[in-house]
């Protein structure tokens, strides 16, 4: 006699289901909650009755769309954060208040940790490359919108990008511009 297998959803999982889809969330929140598949999911759902409607729908999509882009604002304000703390950094070194921390890397592969006066260009093109880079990721992550938080985060992004830039390009006389 072949063996039964056990029922992908638990009774808690099916009341959870019943809860969340009376709250309006959608599969995909309710499956990754649950940590099961969407279809599984989506199947138990239809059994029981329980369809959105083409406004649930959409309602679901502008909800999820405005997470992403909540999530987005974060992100980028993170690297807003990142890059005025480096700048607060730079600056302080610039003036003579503290040392700029780097490894040193000898030929045989030992790293030493040294607290230097200056900033080295190694490490001037690192801070600058992965600032960059991150600020890149996000802005590849969603357009600017004009007229919403997202396009007033970029505008204070590109100032930050701008200084780092001056701070770590100065001019002749060792002045940052």
């Amino acid at each position: 006699m072949a063996t039964r297998r056990p029922p992908a959803l638990s009774e808690t999982d099916k009341a959870y289901i019943k809860e969340a889809y009376e709250r309006g969330d959608s599969h995909r929140d309710i499956a990754a909650h649950l940590n099961k598949a969407k279809s599984t999911v989506g199947q138990w759902m239809t059994r029981n009755g329980m369809r959105y409607d083409s406004t649930d729908q959409k309602a679901a999509i502008e909800k999820n769309v405005l997470t992403a882009q909540e999530r987005i604002s974060a992100l980028r304000l993170d690297v807003i954060g990142i890059a005025e703390h480096d700048a607060a950094e730079i600056r302080k070194v610039q003036r003579g208040e503290q040392k700029w921390k780097t490894v040193l890397r000898a030929m045989a592969g030992a790293e030493e940790v040294r607290e230097l006066d200056f900033i080295p260009p190694n490490d001037k093109r690192s801070n600058a490359s992965s600032l960059a880079s991150h600020a890149g990721t996000i802005a590849r992550l969603a357009p600017k919108e004009d007229g919403n938080q997202t396009a007033e985060v970029d505008s204070v992004m590109d100032k930050l990008i701008n200084g780092l830039a001056q701070a770590f390009n100065p001019t002749s006389d060792g002045q940052p511009e």
